[in-house]
C-alpha cells in the first residue's frame, strides 16, 4: 500500500513539473506585451497584489487560524522567509532576462534545474538513483554543458534561475505539510511586500510608474496576481524528493 502510494505521489509529480515547465514555456510572450513596464515594477506589484489576494483566499478558506498558529512557530517562520527571498530571486532575474532579450539563457535556466534539483535529492536528501536514471542525468549534464559552450557567454541568468528555483523547492521540501499551501503563499508574500514598496519607490522616483498609464485591460493583466506567473508555481512540485 505504501509502495503504492508512493508511485502515486511520484506521477502526480511529474505530472505537475511538466505542467509548470510547459506554462513557463508561454510566459515570455505575455511579458513582452506588458512593455513598456520593467521587471522591477512587474515584481513588485505581483508582490502587493498577491498579498491581497491571499487575505482573500485565508478568509474564504477560513485558514486565519493556521496561519496565525505558523507566527508561533519561529523555525517554520524562518523557512518560509528564506522560501520567499529565494522565489523572489527567481521571479525577477526571470523577468530581467527575458525583458532584456535573454531568453536563450532563460530556457537554459530551466533546463538546468532539474539535473540541479536531481542533485539536491541525492546529496542532502540521501535518495538514490538507478543507473538508467544516472545515464539520463549524465546525458542531460553534457547536453547542457554543450549549449553553455556554444552560447559563449557566462550564463548567469540561467545559473541564477536554476540555483534559485532549486534551492526554493528544497526548502519547501523542509518545510513540508508543516504549513498549506495559502498560508506559505501568504507568508513568503508578507516577507516579500517590503522589498517591493521600496522597488516601487524606487521605480517611481527613477523611470516612473507606468502601469497607472496603461489602457484599463493591460493595467489589470500587469498587476494581477492570477495571471500565469502565478500558475506554474502553483503547478510546481513541492522540490526534491517527489521524483522518487
Amino acid at each position: 500500500m505504501v509502495k503504492k502510494r508512493s508511485m502515486s505521489e511520484a506521477t502526480l509529480g511529474g505530472v505537475y513539473a511538466i505542467a509548470a515547465y510547459l506554462l513557463w514555456g508561454f510566459l515570455p510572450a505575455y511579458f513582452l506585451l506588458l512593455a513598456p513596464t520593467g521587471p522591477w515594477e512587474i515584481v513588485a506589484w505581483r508582490v502587493v497584489f498577491s498579498l491581497a489576494v491571499c487575505a482573500v483566499l485565508l478568509t474564504l478558506a477560513r485558514t486565519w487560524r493556521k496561519l496565525l498558529a505558523i507566527f508561533r512557530q519561529p523555525r517554520l517562520l524562518a523557512w518560509t522567509a528564506l522560501a520567499g527571498i529565494l522565489i523572489y530571486i527567481n521571479w525577477q532575474v526571470f523577468l530581467i532576462g527575458t525583458l532584456t532579450e535573454r531568453i536563450i539563457e532563460t530556457s537554459l535556466g530551466y533546463f538546468i534545474n532539474p539535473i540541479f534539483t536531481v542533485l539536491l535529492g541525492v546529496l542532502i536528501l540521501r535518495e538514490r538513483l538507478r543507473v538508467t536514471q544516472w545515464v539520463a542525468v549524465g546525458l542531460a549534464a553534457i547536453a547542457v554543458t554543450v549549449i553553455i559552450v556554444g552560447y559563449g557567454d557566462f550564463p548567469w541568468v540561467a545559473l541564477c534561475l536554476a540555483g534559485s528555483f532549486g534551492l526554493y523547492g528544497l526548502v519547501k521540501k523542509r518545510i513540508g505539510p508543516s504549513v498549506d499551501a495559502v498560508s506559505g503563499l501568504t507568508l513568503e508574500t508578507v516577507w516579500l511586500t517590503p522589498i517591493a514598496i521600496i522597488q516601487l519607490v524606487i521605480v517611481g522616483a527613477t523611470t516612473g510608474i507606468t502601469l497607472a498609464r496603461r489602457a484599463p485591460g493591460m493595467r489589470c493583466c500587469s498587476a494581477s496576481p492570477a495571471s500565469p506567473r502565478q500558475r506554474p508555481c502553483c503547478c510546481s512540485p513541492p522540490g526534491p524528493g517527489v521524483f522518487r
